[in-house]
């Protein structure tokens, strides 16, 4: 198999550490080494969108981090950390389409981004804005995990009592706010299961470059 993917981006390392955690054989392809151009061009009659991260595995291809993630665990794992039944499989991918879109966009391109690179700045005034924004997102999303997903389940995770991938991906997600030193303490479930994940994630990894991912995820 090979994972075309700019691998510094968190998309990549949530299923980077699937792959490595079961030791699953997956050569990388890193976008922000390679020419991504070129990438598309070798995978534009089955991958037309350009859309990464994307994962070759012989004559098949899967787009997107989250079919990717899910086509690895079907085929190679399992469903381990996927859910071991039919309902709660169902749970955790709807948790991960939205950590995938609705969550990730919030803090990535509404919030962070702006912030931190030129490339993604639209405006002094424009920025500000956005990333008023996005901060109000991210707030109306913590609010979710904190009264619906932690207050109102038994569960010590977002699913079920076991760490899933539904919680390495919100986890990984979130962790991207450390470095612009966002206040988590309105919400203390949810950094005690932030805590939580980051220990056992730890626990998991079997890769040095892992546990540098994860050493950023941390809780004030």
């Amino acid at each position: 198999m090979i994972l075309y993917a700019s691998m510094s981006g968190d998309e990549a390392k949530v299923i980077q550490f699937y792959l490595e955690t079961f030791k699953i054989a997956c050569s990388y392809r890193d976008l922000d080494k390679d020419d991504q151009e070129k990438a598309k061009e070798d995978l534009v009659s089955q991958n037309p969108v350009g859309i990464f991260p994307c994962l070759q595995d012989s004559d098949t291809i899967i787009f997107g981090v989250v079919p990717v993630l899910l086509y690895i665990a079907e085929e190679y794992a399992n469903f381990t950390m996927c859910g071991s039944t039919i309902e709660s499989r169902c749970k955790i991918e709807r948790v991960l389409m939205w950590a995938a879109s609705s969550l990730s966009r919030s803090v990535y391109h509404n919030f962070t981004a702006p912030r931190l690179f030129e490339s993604h700045s639209i405006g002094e005034f424009q920025n500000m804005s956005l990333v008023t924004h996005g901060k109000e997102e991210i707030i109306e999303h913590f609010d979710v995990i904190e009264k619906v997903y932690l207050t109102n389940s038994k569960n010590a995770y977002l699913v079920n009592n076991e760490l899933s991938m539904a919680d390495v991906y919100v986890a990984t997600t979130i962790s991207a706010l450390e470095s612009l030193f966002f206040d988590f303490s309105s919400w203390p479930l949810l950094c005690k299961w932030f805590e939580r994940v980051k220990t056992d994630m730890t626990k998991t990894a079997h890769d040095n470059k892992l546990k540098t991912m994860l050493n950023r995820v941390r809780v004030l």
